[in-house]
């Protein structure tokens, strides 16, 4: 249909044009980028698998070490503290006995 003399195909704005180019653009610059990332993630699935699992590997032997080390240390305080308490026992023992035989021959 016309409209004021001029095809209606016709009366779309000059400056459309440009937007269009450059939406076009960007979809198709969009679209290489995505199949260059995708055969970039093919081409080097093994690689970034195998990477992936080694960091996995060194966080595990780093967690198992910091909980070898924890329970190293924990261990010691027990330690420390059973050979306290014994040597309370030990001392309350040989006072006990001591405070028995004067009070025997008292």
């Amino acid at each position: 249909m016309e409209r004021g003399g001029q095809p209606q195909h016709e009366s779309k704005k000059p400056e459309s044009l440009p937007r269009d180019l450059s939406k076009k653009f960007a979809e198709s610059a969009a679209k290489e980028a995505g199949k260059q990332t995708v055969d970039y993630a093919k081409d080097n699935l093994g690689p970034m698998v195998d990477d992936a699992k080694d960091q996995i590997e060194q966080q595990k032997q780093q967690a198992q070490a910091e909980i070898d080390a924890k329970k190293q240390q924990a261990q010691a305080e027990l330690d420390a503290e059973k050979a306290k308490m014994q040597a309370e026992l030990d001392a309350a023992k040989e006072n006990f006995t001591i405070a028995k035989l004067f009070s025997c021959c008292a």
